[in-house]
């Protein structure tokens, strides 16, 4: 399995219960290194500032990374509550539009994955012709950047149908419960989700934090419960590494209940410690197993 991953490397400082914690964030940073952790051979296309190449090199130690320079690395300052870690404030000092170049070379090139995971933390992150390009690939959209812009510090959502001009292209989406009922404009999570399936995404998934998942595809619909954690330590980047742990599950089960299962624990996992995920593929197994999974 070879998986290419496009979008905005960023710097985050999480704050949960007063104390501040600064490190790399952003989609590339924790679905790549997830997934070189769970033995995937993966390639990080990531946008950031030339002046942050050091510190970025450093935290991908080990990850195939083509930089892409621009203006300035987004910095988002993430806020979580102390009594729901579900929850969380999001403001944006430092931003710059981050758009993936539309280089003959690049597209090229991610022609020869096996799966490309876009992770657009704006919409402006990347550009609708690359979906274009690619819809004969195995496409994966994580999280809410088609529908959300960048104004005085600010993140905002508009423009939901963004995400539906996009969604035949898709082979997966992740989106948790809120984005995924506010991208469809419904009012319920099935007929949210059965509105993407409607479009031709072929699978849907929606993660609900500490209430599990759920998986949506034509064929059936499969509810994923959370497994429990030792302490929640940093709960950024929980969803992405559930995504990585599902796109490595792909090569492992050929049960959709058993790959949400596996997703499932490697999001519990990271939640546990600052950072991204950083065990293996065979300590996801036994701590399943330890569950009885």
């Amino acid at each position: 399995m070879k998986v290419a991953i496009i979008g905005p490397i960023a710097k985050d400082i999480v704050i949960i219960n007063g104390i501040s914690n600064t490190h790399i964030g952003g989609i590339p940073y924790y679905v790549g290194i997830a997934l070189k952790a769970l033995g995937v051979d993966v390639k990080v296309f990531g946008t950031y500032a030339v002046e942050d190449d050091k510190l970025i090199n450093e935290n991908f130690k080990g990850v195939k990374l083509k930089s892409i320079y621009v203006g300035k690395t987004i910095t988002h300052e993430l806020s979580y509550s102390q009594d729901n870690p579900d929850i969380r404030e999001t403001r944006v000092p430092e931003y710059s539009s981050n758009t993936f170049p539309m280089d003959d070379e690049l597209i090229n090139e991610l022609r020869g994955f096996d799966y490309i995971i876009l992770g657009p933390l704006y919409y402006e992150n990347i550009p609708y012709e690359l979906y274009e390009k690619l819809k004969d690939k195995n496409l994966v959209l994580n999280n809410f950047g088609l529908f959300t812009y960048h104004d005085k510090g600010e993140l905002v959502r508009k423009n939901p149908e963004n995400l539906a001009r996009v969604a035949p292209f898709l082979q997966y989406l992740f989106l948790d419960e809120d984005e995924i009922r506010y991208g469809a404009q419904k009012e319920t999570l099935e007929e949210a989700a059965q509105y993407f399936l409607s479009l031709g995404a072929k699978n849907v998934i929606v993660t609900q934090g500490s209430k599990g998942s759920v998986i949506f595809t034509n064929d059936g619909v499969y509810k994923i419960p959370a497994f429990s954690v030792s302490s929640v330590v940093d709960p950024t980047g929980a969803g992405d590494t559930y995504m990585a742990g599902y796109i490595k599950a792909l090569e492992l089960f050929d049960d959709i209940q058993k790959r949400g299962e596996f997703a499932a624990m490697v999001a519990a996992m990271v939640v546990e410690k600052h950072g991204a995920f950083s065990g293996t593929m065979q300590e996801v197994l036994d701590r399943m197993q330890k569950n009885g999974n």
